[in-house]
């Protein structure tokens, strides 16, 4: 459904996140849960949330992009398909977005 977000059940809302490849997407449920698949993850070892630049298999700057786009959404968890969740309050899960758009830009 090319970049706009769309509800696919109640409260399930599907956002587009190009990047990782081109059709990347992650879902948000309940204003609270994002299920990220590989587009996005929580790492240890940096402390902070990270995007797989070495696992970037369509373009870096797209993935910025995306995650530009969801710094706007509010959410308590970060779900992954692989790295290790998050969960905080809205306000850190968003400023710790904000630290991720920060990385990936200088990444």
């Amino acid at each position: 459904k090319g970049d706009d977000e769309y509800e696919i059940a109640d409260e399930l809302t599907v956002i587009p996140t190009p990047g990782h490849t081109r059709g990347s997407a992650c879902l948000l449920y309940d204003d609270k849960f994002l299920f990220t698949g590989d587009h996005l993850a929580w790492s240890q070892r940096l402390g902070h949330l990270y995007a797989f630049r070495s696992a970037c298999w369509y373009d870096w700057d797209t993935v910025v992009e995306s995650l530009k786009r969801l710094v706007s959404k509010r959410f308590e968890w970060v779900l992954p398909g692989h790295g290790w969740p998050l969960h905080a309050d809205a306000a850190e899960v968003a400023r710790q977005m904000h630290q991720c758009v920060e990385w990936a830009e200088s990444a």
